[in-house]
């Protein structure tokens, strides 16, 4: 009878690039990211509630990015990942929905079966109801974070960045007083769960505590 709950709801990820940083990488340090990038989001299929669905573009030279990018990615997957023919439909079924639902894709690029791209020119306030499982991602190019600020609401979780200073995107949670955004994570660490989880200090919610005065 008095026992206590902690509700973990439906959430939302997302991750900001910032593209020349990704451009100054090393061969080496490219593979890196992309296996971060990997672990963050292929593990689980995108299932995970930390795993970006959204990935933000900052920066010059975005184009050239997203090819090193993606490209570094698509040869980790293909090491890596053992895709079901399941999936594959899955993920072309949703892109075939996208087309008739959506106005706002700019393009679609894809890298074998392994990688679907959906590159965006709005995003809306609704787009947490745009989901990728097993590699499907949408894209937004931006050059000034704040023009995000209307997408973010309570069921946005983790922010995952690279080259993105965190002091930053902690000012603008904070600056625009956002009611979502519980973590903010470097690239590789979405999965990683911690005692802070949800925005709840799951030790210090679920404790008793016994005063002595």
């Amino acid at each position: 009878e008095r026992c206590v709950d902690i509700a973990f709801s439906d959430r939302y990820s997302l991750c900001v690039i910032d593209a020349p940083s990704v451009i100054k990488l090393d061969e080496a340090e490219l593979i890196m990211l992309s296996e971060r990038f990997y672990n963050d989001t292929y593990l689980m299929d995108q299932n995970a509630c930390s795993s970006p669905h959204l990935i933000v573009w900052l920066g010059d030279k975005k184009e050239v990015a997203k090819e090193m990018f993606w490209t570094a990615v698509y040869n980790t997957v293909g090491e890596k990942y053992q895709l079901a023919a399941v999936s594959a439909v899955d993920k072309y079924t949703m892109l075939c929905q996208n087309a008739i639902d959506l106005n706002n894709i700019r393009s679609f690029k894809k890298h074998g079966n392994y990688v679907y791209r959906i590159d965006l020119d709005t995003v809306p306030d609704d787009i947490d109801t745009l989901r990728g499982k097993f590699g499907y991602f949408y894209e937004y190019n931006i050059d000034d974070i704040n023009s995000i600020t209307h997408i973010i609401n309570t069921k946005y979780q983790t922010f995952t960045y690279f080259g993105v200073d965190k002091f930053e995107l902690l000012n603008f949670v904070v600056k625009n007083r956002l009611s979502g955004i519980d973590r903010i994570v470097p690239v590789g660490k979405a999965l990683d769960m911690d005692i802070i989880w949800d925005g709840y200090d799951i030790m210090r919610s679920l404790s008793r505590i016994i005063e002595v005065k």
